[in-house]
């Protein structure tokens, strides 16, 4: 029996240039790291203009705490489900891109953009098409009061009647491949955080909250300021 002819390694190195390679790995910083720490930022924000919700949401912390005896995992973190509607309530408000980008693979037909329009509106092939994640997020259609933080609007009651109107990570087969990787990371960091320290306003917190635009991404405006003091108790 004549021996196989020894397959030819397959590699896409030689197709991609050094520019890609850097645009690539800039992004993996930008949305590995960058996006965490902005979210997290806003998460305590968000819970130190509402003590109310710190609490119940540190509550929850404790009784995980001492019910595994202090372990956390990847596991027992899921059941925590107060903790998840508040870091999908900071998603919500404070999506880490507030605009997604897609490519029309072929015609597609939107309908009559209004009522007074008598021809169809179809996306053709190679067009772009960019989703104001931002503005779905804050529509009053979707979500009442939509700027006020309200984490109850992804209890189990109600989080089934979202639909595709919260994309925090993008939608469809195109969606953020590490979404649960960054959701796990969230919830860990706001666990151990509140578990040993209580977050407040300061004198310089940003209050109403208003964006800063000196920077391309999210940014309060004069930086994010919170005061901290250690819990008496864990």
């Amino acid at each position: 029996m004549a021996a196989k002819a020894p397959r030819k390694a397959w590699s896409t190195i030689s197709m991609w240039s050094i520019l890609e390679f850097v645009s690539q790995a800039v992004t993996f910083y930008l949305n590995g790291f960058e996006n965490v720490t902005a979210t997290l930022s806003f998460a305590l924000h968000e819970l130190a203009l509402q003590p109310e919700i710190q609490e119940r949401l540190v509550r929850e912390i404790k009784q995980h705490h001492n019910r595994n005896g202090g372990r956390l995992n990847v596991r027992s973190i899921q059941t925590m489900k107060y903790m998840d509607m508040v870091v999908s309530e900071t998603l919500r408000l404070w999506p880490p891109e507030t605009v997604l980008e897609r490519v029309c693979v072929k015609p597609f037909n939107l309908g009559k953009p209004n009522s007074t329009s008598s021809n169809d509106y179809v996306v053709q092939k190679g067009e772009r098409v960019l989703i104001p994640v931002w503005s779905i997020h804050r529509d009053p259609i979707y979500f009442p009061n939509p700027e006020k933080f309200n984490p109850e609007r992804f209890s189990e009651q109600n989080k089934g009647n979202l639909n595709m109107c919260y994309m925090p990570f993008g939608s469809g087969p195109r969606n953020c491949i590490g979404s649960k990787f960054a959701l796990c990371v969230l919830k860990v960091l706001l666990y151990y955080f509140l578990l040993f320290i209580e977050v407040y306003p300061s004198k310089k917190t940003c209050i109403p909250p208003k964006l800063s635009k000196r920077y391309p991404r999210l940014r309060l405006k004069d930086s994010h300021w919170l005061m901290f003091t250690a819990r008496s108790q864990v």
